[in-house]
């Protein structure tokens, strides 16, 4: 990739995506097929409050995925963490095939989603050149393998050069710059906003690479400039994948049995039977599909559907408290920033800079401390109900298994192929029977009394599960 063809790739890039379009990430999409996918990059700096304020960033905005540097804990369910947690991956999206684990290793991490190659990158500032090296050279057998599918490369890579935003060319810089070439990928960052901000300076070290497959597809590459309690800052952009060839997870209706309404079900079974009936002359599969229909309207009806927005648990600690105190943050750092910038006229002091600077930490420091306290007293709070619901959600949290986590089976987020080829080994086909059977004889002890429905019903209650695929749950 020459100079001429990188500056041309840079200009074709587009800075923001509409407000229709963020709006209708792939978490929404409910067709066959997916038209955007939201990315989000970016260095905690193994921080706790930058991890939370992550969560419900990505949980708010509909994130789908996120190429996370320095997490602060990445044995969470829905992130795939590297062998020294200091790189992730998080999938957020619970309608998207099962993330399939690529590879791992010292400070990087592989995941393919629906045919497209993620990689999460950190390289530490302190390392030497040969590690630099040679975690370069195990990313580019990832690549070399995976090339004829769409792959996306983000991480902070600790290297500075004017191709992507910096103001300065580094040694790392000249490394990664011949490496990206070498491997024909595309730099995705756009402009030079700076990804990383200290009190020692600014720079751009988080950057985005991504083959020829998936650079074409890849729109708004832009630094957020929102609070993010980290020296980095979130970078988003968005992926419109062409086509696919597997269809998307149909998702089974469920409802919540203990908002059921006994006199709604009864009310919606008196409608549906009236002048309903199943006659003979109906074919068996179409009673069967009436039935099921019926079945689901009551369900409808009697009871509220359960919602699936997430992989991610909710963010139950957060309050209106944090709220504020965030976007007073983001208030104050926004008015450093413009102080900087024009520390140079003669109307801004650098005394006017460090009082900016001084507030804006305060405030920072305010914001990690409530969300800290928040999290400490929902674990407490939750412990107190250990007594009462012993199976509740701290159960499900400390087996990280939240309430949205286990909505999705594994069966439902299994790639279709797989799940036939597992389910074809699992129940093999057996040849036909030879044998064969005499006329049936109608016996009346066959037949089945009212008591023994009666007894069924009582049975399939007191397991209070799904009888079928369908998801209607007993209880109706």
């Amino acid at each position: 990739m020459t100079n001429r063809q990188t500056d041309k790739h840079l200009a074709n890039k587009q800075s923001y995506v509409p407000s229709y379009l963020a709006s209708n990430p792939l978490l929404n999409d409910t067709s066959s097929s997916i038209t955007t996918m939201s990315i989000l990059q970016i260095n905690l700096n193994h921080a706790i409050a930058a991890q939370a304020l992550l969560e419900r960033y990505i949980v708010n905005n509909k994130v789908c995925i996120a190429l996370i540097s320095e997490p602060y804990n990445s044995n969470k369910c829905g992130w795939f963490g590297d062998t020294y947690n200091k790189a992730a991956i998080i999938v957020n999206n619970p309608r998207i095939y099962y993330p399939n684990l690529i590879d791992k290793g010292d400070n990087y991490i592989a995941v393919e989603v629906h045919s497209i190659i993620f990689i999460s990158i950190y390289c530490p500032p302190n390392e030497n050149r040969n590690k630099y090296e040679k975690r370069l050279h195990l990313i580019t057998t990832i690549i070399t393998k995976y090339n004829h599918l769409m792959l996306i490369i983000g991480g902070d890579f600790n290297a500075h050069s004017k191709y992507w935003g910096s103001t300065k060319n580094s040694v790392r810089g000249k490394i990664l710059y011949n490496w990206v070439k070498s491997n024909r990928l595309y730099i995705q960052n756009v402009g030079n906003n700076p990804t990383c901000i200290r009190p020692q300076g600014s720079s751009i070290v988080d950057i985005t690479f991504a083959n020829s497959k998936a650079s074409a597809n890849i729109t708004g590459w832009r630094v957020i400039n929102e609070e993010s309690l980290s020296d980095h800052l979130y970078i988003e952009f968005f992926l419109h994948p062409l086509t696919y060839n597997k269809p998307i997870i149909k998702s089974y209706p469920r409802w919540n049995v203990k908002s059921f309404n006994e006199e709604r079900a009864e009310a919606a079974t008196l409608a549906y039977a009236w002048g309903n009936s199943l006659t003979s002359s109906n074919p068996f599969q179409s009673k069967i599909d009436l039935i099921n229909k019926y079945l689901t309207g009551i369900a409808n009806i009697s009871m509220t559907r359960c919602q699936r927005t997430s992989r991610l648990p909710p963010q139950s600690w957060w309050s209106n408290e944090i709220k504020t105190l965030r976007n007073s943050c983001q208030q104050y750092r926004r008015k450093w920033q413009k102080l900087k910038k024009k520390l140079s006229k003669n109307n801004t002091t650098i005394v006017n800079v460090k009082k900016a600077e001084t507030l804006y930490r305060n405030i920072k420091k305010r914001l990690k401390n409530a969300i800290y306290q928040a999290k400490n007293k929902q674990w407490r709070q939750e412990i107190v109900k250990l007594d009462d619901d012993p199976w509740g959600r701290p159960y499900r949290w400390a087996t990280k298994k939240s309430e949205q986590q286990q909505s999705v089976p594994l069966t439902e987020s299994m790639d279709p192929t797989h799940l036939r080829s597992t389910l074809d080994h699992l129940f093999p086909s057996l040849p036909p029977c030879k044998k064969k059977i005499g006329e049936f004889i109608w016996k009346e002890n066959l037949a089945v009394t009212p008591q023994e429905v009666s007894i069924a019903v009582k049975k399939m209650l007191a397991k209070n599960s799904a009888p079928g695929i369908s998801g209607v749950p007993a209880i109706v």
